[in-house]
């Protein structure tokens, strides 16, 4: 449903500025609560931002699990014979 009016004084804006994606060859480059994951097999893909890491009590394997099924809907494991980018987030 749209924002009502009454809903305005509610909101908190949080814009992020992506750093450009990294291609990584494996999970052990991804630093969970510093970078953001991209998951892209075919034409399918997934993104979580670094900040999902600290409103989740996830793991790395949970985060990059989640974002698979989830967001790119490739199944828990999709990730393991996906291409797998990182990047970072400048949030104001």
């Amino acid at each position: 449903m749209p924002v009502t009016r009454d809903e305005l004084n509610d909101l908190d804006i949080e814009i992020s500025v992506l750093t450009p994606m990294r291609h990584i060859k494996s999970l052990d480059e991804f630093e969970l609560h510093r970078h953001g994951i991209y998951i892209k097999k075919g034409y399918r893909s997934g993104t979580f931002l670094p900040q999902v890491a600290d409103e989740v009590n996830w793991t790395k394997e949970e985060f990059v699990g989640h974002c698979s099924q989830d967001k790119a809907g490739l199944g828990w494991d999709g990730w393991k014979d996906a291409e797998l980018y990182v990047y970072e987030a400048i949030v104001f």
